[in-house]
């Protein structure tokens, strides 16, 4: 049934494949409530492979943007798709770009500028990681797999350049045992043993709920959303027995109604972030700066040198694909030797032929060379 929007009345059609079950909506807008009326008659006659072709091109901008969101409001956590919601209004508050156009009008040269305008005040990390990769991302999942349209992706444009600083990782636990030296109570304490034995992301750990511990099977249940349906799952991973000491000593201290496993002292809530807690401690600890990323990195190498299999690994990670465990500890195990190489390269000794000179005394010249 036609509907009015501002001045004009609009058609809409909604439609679905019998076969796959998906639902498609194609809307007109026209001066007279007949005239919409009329169009809506005709679109519902047409067989569903031509109405599908027709919908693409009265397809918005903003249809896509609205779709994309109330997909990605479901899926992704609250950080994430206010990430999305940053980038489209980005996208909107560009001049060759407004809502009402259709996705067939915008163009890869116009997405193109509008990114080399936001590279000229973020970085191209940035640019690259959340606008770019969101953009892809939502005509991929509404164009691509949704309507099945078979339109080149024009946010599909190249890189910017990136400036990409290589993760610190402390090369052995000495800097993370520091840490211990200057956490100031006992709740930091336990987070920070849970983040060293779990490999667990900060995500994961911010949302542990007492439900989530088992002390019976000594274990821990870890919640995670890096799928590729972007679904929230579940994995479990061992609870070593200082952990479980621990923890078990920390639950005592909380309230018996507390949702959480860690609450933030000054709210009484779960912790939102946390992202400076430990490059803070680092600073008191009088150690080069890390996080908590770096800390999973650093489990997983010291348990890659005491032979863990690769699986018991993955399981830990919590990575889907073994393949993605592999990558992950090639990484590791090629910046360990990156470290080691620099390292024999600034202190090898050259072997150079003396100089003409007076003879010196083997002791005093084996301490030149040191010197040197």
């Amino acid at each position: 049934m036609p509907y009015k929007r501002e001045d004009k009345w609009v058609g809409c059609v909604k439609r679905t494949d019998r076969i796959t079950g998906q639902h498609y909506k194609r809307e007109q807008k026209f001066s007279t409530k007949a005239e919409a009326k009329a169009w809506e008659s005709e679109q519902k006659e047409l067989p569903l492979e031509e109405f599908l072709q027709r919908t693409v091109t009265g397809y918005s901008l903003a249809e896509l943007v609205t779709d994309y969101l109330d997909y990605a409001k479901k899926r992704c956590i609250k950080k994430v798709y206010e990430e999305k919601v940053a980038a489209f209004q980005r996208l909107l508050d560009y001049p060759d770009f407004n809502p009402d156009m259709l996705i067939q009008q915008i163009r890869a040269e116009a997405v193109l500028k509008h990114l080399q305008k936001q590279n000229e005040t973020r970085s191209g990390n940035a640019v690259n990681s959340k606008d770019r990769k969101n953009l892809l991302a939502a005509w991929n999942k509404i164009i691509v797999e949704v309507k099945k349209w078979k339109l080149d992706n024009p946010f599909d444009v190249p890189k910017f350049p990136e400036e990409r600083k290589p993760r610190y990782v402390p090369y052995d636990e000495e800097d993370l045992e520091k840490l211990f030296d200057v956490v100031e109570n006992g709740q930091d304490r336990v987070m920070l043993l849970t983040y060293q034995h779990t490999l667990a992301r900060r995500s994961a750990i911010l949302n542990l709920k007492p439900d989530d511990l088992n002390f019976h099977k000594k274990e821990i249940r870890l919640w995670t959303r890096k799928r590729e349906n972007g679904n929230l799952e579940f994995y479990w991973v061992p609870m070593t027995d200082e952990l479980a000491e621990a923890l078990e000593d920390h639950m005592a201290t909380l309230p018996k109604d507390s949702e959480y496993v860690f609450l933030n002292p000054e709210t009484g809530k779960p912790y939102q972030d946390r992202r400076r807690w430990i490059p803070g401690l680092c600073k008191r600890a009088g150690v080069r700066i890390f996080n908590t990323h770096s800390i999973r990195h650093l489990s997983a190498s010291v348990l890659d040198q005491n032979a863990a299999p690769l699986d018991f690994l993955q399981r830990l990670l919590g990575h889907e694909q073994r393949t993605t465990t592999e990558g992950y500890i090639h990484r590791l195990r090629k910046a360990k030797k990156h470290e080691r190489e620099m390292i024999n390269k600034a202190f090898k000794k050259k072997n150079k032929s003396p100089s003409p000179g007076p003879s010196v005394p083997e002791a005093d010249n084996s301490r030149l060379r040191l010197v040197k």
